[in-house]
């Protein structure tokens, strides 16, 4: 197809590869949080950097997830005070019901809190809590 005005792209395969390489460029989610599924299961990994595992608490009702961790220090030298806390807290809805008599797998390393959920065909909702290894 002819246009009558001149493209800044030259001709229609240079825009398509210039399309191409933008839609290859390594992205990242910029949230900490990514949520995938297989047939069987549904995985889900947080960024928790610097937050011990017994600080983080999980729980799961009604398929929606809610991570909270957070980690507080306390120093006091003669010369200086130190005090700092951070936090984190995801809530996200499961894409897909969980078999929820299957306890989720939970584990920490090197910041990234991994949840493995079980999927179910039901649909009725009960909390759980997850404990972190």
């Amino acid at each position: 197809m002819k246009y009558w005005l001149p493209s800044i792209f030259g001709d229609e395969n240079e825009l398509r590869n210039l399309m191409t390489a933008f839609n290859s460029l390594p992205f990242k989610n910029e949230s900490g949080l990514s949520v995938y599924e297989d047939a069987n299961k549904i995985y889900v990994e947080a960024a928790l950097p610097g937050i011990p595992s017994k600080d983080i608490e999980i729980s799961c009702e009604d398929n929606i997830v809610w991570i909270k961790g957070e980690a507080k220090e306390e120093r006091k030298d003669v010369k200086v005070h130190v005090k700092s806390s951070q936090s984190y807290s995801y809530r996200f809805q499961l894409p897909s019901p969980i078999d929820e008599k299957a306890i989720p797998e939970a584990a920490v390393k090197d910041g990234i809190l991994k949840i493995s959920f079980k999927k179910s065909k039901e649909t009725k909702g009960k909390k759980i809590q997850i404990k972190v290894k």
